[in-house]
């Protein structure tokens, strides 16, 4: 089962109601709002499910109406190299 953690040279601001983020040093900055920035505020090394069920019960809603979403999120942070999967 895949894990997920804040890639290496990462920075993270976390104010509030945003989350801002960029890879070292050249960027670009993400700003990370709503669900976005629920999602990446439970990336603690943990397992997709546990990720989905924390989101879920965040957001009252049931895993498997999310569970699409919060994969295609966390893969866009990959591929940005925001976040590594193992």
């Amino acid at each position: 089962m895949s894990t997920f953690r804040i890639a290496a040279r990462v920075g993270v601001e976390d104010v509030e109601t945003e989350v801002y983020v960029a890879a070292l040093p050249d960027g670009p900055i993400i700003v990370l709002r709503d669900a976005a920035a629920l999602i990446w505020r439970e990336i603690v090394g943990d397992s997709l499910d546990a990720i989905v069920e924390r989101v879920a019960d965040a957001e009252g809603r049931a895993p498997d109406e999310i569970r699409e979403d919060v994969v295609t999120f966390l893969t866009e942070l990959a591929a940005q190299g925001l976040v590594d999967e193992e």
